[in-house]
């Protein structure tokens, strides 16, 4: 189990980042196992970070904490304003972000490990997955060890571990445990799929990303974001922090943007060293373009075009939505120095994704899952569904949310 004295930790956070309100004698002698703003996550020598929720205020919560064994506590009120029942002996550290000092608390017990690898995020709608799986696909053809981190699973090393819910990028905690455990196994480059959540709540705050890349910006969380403006901003703050984010030798802070998506008009006024581009509509003007796509049943295929030279690549994966995806992380290898023979191969390389058009039965009918759930992506998915049926043949869409299933016929 990995341990830090509660002195190195907090020697590790930049200047004015909270005040020790309640320190102890000897700081040295507090060793901090882990870092948990959930009570029930809270294992022997813990800290815990309270805050104030949405729906409830986690300082209510530090007795049991205590209980569970925690050793020091962070929170955003004042010392004189803490439950009863916290010994006078507990270290507490005032912050004034909960959620961002969360974060940063995670990072510098790792000792920021995002700062030690090129980091690569992709945001978006539909297509994040998939293409954060093409950037790792890319960057591992190129020679460079990489590490993926998806709403699917962690990929370190080789090994794959489950990151949880499968809709939404880890908590602060748990992603850059998954970020020291690619450092431990010399990895060069981190790919993570961040979602709007993950933006909106600092769970990626303190992760030092190099390239930024968005698929696209539909209507999707508006019960969280409020409005497309707010989910846009979310979507936004990975692109302020490429160029916030610590600096690597010889590592360019890059966008890639959409040219054929709504938030192109929104994200190409944000400062980056580079800008690159990639479009399904056009070939003029943009860094990554497609032509002459064809999609069978077993996969696509079409040429790359790109500044430097064209390549054809022949996709495992259907669709030209996962062209569009192709292309996006043809740009962030080009970013990165990656040739575009093994962009291609990258690119080829990628099996079909558990979830993502997966032939689950192939006989007298077809049944393809995939995990379509926002209009755009539904729309994408029948569409292609409707392209590889044969001639008199009819597609059946079966539809399921958490809260109901339906199914009809859309042919």
């Amino acid at each position: 189990m990995e341990t830090i004295s509660l002195r190195a930790l907090l020697d590790r956070l930049p200047a004015a980042w909270g005040t020790l309100a309640r320190p102890t004698d000897d700081l040295d002698s507090v060793y901090i196992t882990g870092v948990a703003e959930d009570s029930r996550r809270v294992r022997p020598g813990g800290l815990f970070l309270a805050r104030r929720g949405r729906g409830t205020d986690g300082h209510g919560y530090i007795p049991t904490a205590l209980a569970a064994g925690a050793v020091a506590v962070a929170g955003e009120l004042a010392p004189a304003d803490l439950p009863e029942g916290m010994p006078a002996g507990i270290p507490y550290l005032q912050v004034s972000d909960g959620r961002t000092a969360f974060a940063l608390l995670s990072a510098a017990f790792y000792d920021f490990p995002s700062s030690k690898m090129t980091v690569i995020g992709v945001t978006g709608t539909d297509g994040k997955t998939t293409t954060s799986t093409f950037v790792h696909s890319i960057l591992t053809a190129a020679g460079m060890r990489t590490g993926l981190i998806t709403t699917i699973s962690a990929l370190i090393g080789g090994e794959a571990l489950d990151t949880g819910f499968h809709v939404t990028t880890p908590e602060a905690f748990d992603l850059q445990s998954y970020l020291a455990q690619m450092v431990a196994a010399d990895c060069s480059a981190a790919v993570i799929e961040t979602t709007s959540h993950a933006l909106d709540q600092a769970r990626v705050a303190w992760v030092d990303y190099d390239v930024a890349v968005v698929t696209n910006v539909t209507h999707e969380h508006l019960d969280w974001h409020g409005s497309w403006e707010g989910y846009m901003a979310a979507k936004a703050r990975l692109f302020e922090a490429v160029t916030t984010s610590t600096r690597k030798a010889g590592v360019a802070k890059t966008t890639v943007l959409n040219r054929d998506d709504r938030s192109y008009a929104v994200l190409q006024a944000m400062p980056a060293d580079v800008v690159l581009t990639y479009s399904l509509a056009r070939g003029d003007g943009v860094t990554c373009s497609a032509r002459d796509v064809g999609i069978t049943r077993a996969g696509t295929h079409f040429l790359l075009q790109t500044p430097a030279g064209t390549v054809p690549v022949q996709l495992r994966l259907l669709g030209r939505y996962n062209v569009a995806n192709a292309l996006a992380a043809a740009c962030a290898g080009l970013a990165l120095g990656v040739p575009l023979p093994a962009i291609a191969s990258g690119l080829g390389a990628v099996e079909r994704i558990k979830g993502r058009m997966e032939w689950v039965y192939a006989g007298d009918f077809d049944v393809v899952v995939d995990f379509a759930h926002t209009p755009n992506s539904l729309q994408e998915t029948l569409a292609l569904a409707r392209e590889l049926v044969p001639p008199g043949g009819r597609v059946i869409a079966v539809f399921g949310s958490a809260a109901c299933a339906t199914w009809r016929s859309v042919d």
